[in-house]
């Protein structure tokens, strides 16, 4: 993913050197990755705690062989919310048609200013190919830094009936992740 940004858009990005994986029992896969990739040399923007994903459980989802997969995935967990009364039963599925780069992770800790000025967005564990609505929704859901979120949000496109939705399945993130 950091490659495709670096090549196809004007983000300072790390470059990757190296991934791999080793054998460790006291994971949950039993194995631990590393990335081995620049050192952006500079001041966080922020001095705050990291987040994890947004929209999928500690647990992991996927990899979906495709966009119906996908789709069915998220529903189950609008499902599961549905049921328990976490959400209103209203709420649509999900249908997704359209899927974007989204980093999910854009705050002042992941923007960092190198010593010539220029600002670098680093941090792109939660990357990847998803609705365009995964951007907005994530800004909504941080808890730190609300004004930086509400200057984003105001500039980027909003898909406030997707934002709903993907909020309203934290309870099968969370407490359902595993059903």
């Amino acid at each position: 993913m950091l490659k495709f940004v670096a090549i196809k858009t004007g983000i300072r990005v790390p470059r990757v050197h190296r991934s791999f994986q080793v054998e460790d029992e006291t994971q949950y896969f039993s194995t631990k990755r590393y990335i081995v990739m620049d050192f952006i040399a500079g001041q966080s923007l922020d001095k705050s705690r990291p987040f994890r994903g947004r929209f999928f459980t500690d647990y992991s989802a996927g990899p979906f062989k495709d966009c119906a997969e996908l789709q069915g995935w998220f529903n189950h967990k609008l499902e599961i919310c549905k049921h328990y009364n976490k959400c209103p039963k209203d709420i649509p599925p999900f249908q997704f048609s359209t899927f974007v780069l989204t980093h999910q992770d854009i705050s002042p800790r992941n923007l960092v200013l190198d010593r010539n000025g220029e600002v670098w967005l680093i941090d792109w564990a939660n990357a990847g190919a998803y609705p365009p609505a995964f951007e907005s929704a994530a800004l909504m859901a941080q808890q730190f830094f609300p004004g930086f979120n509400k200057t984003v949000l105001a500039v980027i496109p909003r898909f406030p009936e997707e934002e709903l939705q993907l909020d309203s399945i934290t309870y099968g993130l969370i407490t359902a992740a595993l059903a």
